[in-house]
């Protein structure tokens, strides 16, 4: 797996940082014989604090954009490759990453978070919150769905 990441957009206030950076996420994988090269468009929105003096990523959360999935041999995959899982309740923007993890026996998270979504509203509105560090403001939790390519 492969990230290519750009250069992220950071706010400072005090101790804290938002950031978010745009990346690419490339993989090449093997589903029931076949072979299959991957690419996700993602944001990272990151939480930041400073603590004895190093800024260290607090949270981490994959925004995802839009995904796709093609074979490596056009042509190779039978008509029928799709079938076997029930797409319609993936989020749009990551159907084919769901898809995937569902063929390799991995579980896909509730909580994922796509674009233009009230998730992304409501993790964005936490950001600005946690940034102005408001005291009733708690600490952002782990979102729970690990980035690509890490557990």
């Amino acid at each position: 797996t492969k990230h290519l990441i750009t250069s992220p957009r950071v706010r400072v206030s005090g101790d804290r940082a938002l950031s978010e950076a745009h990346a690419n996420i490339l993989s090449r994988a093997p589903i029931n014989g076949q072979e299959f090269d991957f690419e996700a468009w993602v944001r990272f929105f990151d939480f930041f604090e400073k603590r004895e003096g190093a800024w260290k990523i607090h949270r981490r959360t994959a925004i995802y954009e839009k995904d796709r999935m093609d074979p490596v041999v056009p042509g190779s995959v039978p008509a029928d490759f799709f079938t076997s899982v029930d797409m319609t309740g993936f989020p749009p923007s990551c159907k084919f990453m769901c898809f995937r993890h569902i063929k390799q026996g991995r579980g896909v998270a509730e909580n994922i978070v796509g674009v233009y979504s009230e998730a992304e509203r409501a993790l964005k509105e936490e950001g600005e919150a946690w940034l102005k560090n408001i005291s009733d403001s708690p600490a952002p939790q782990d979102s729970g769905w690990p980035v690509e390519g890490k557990g």
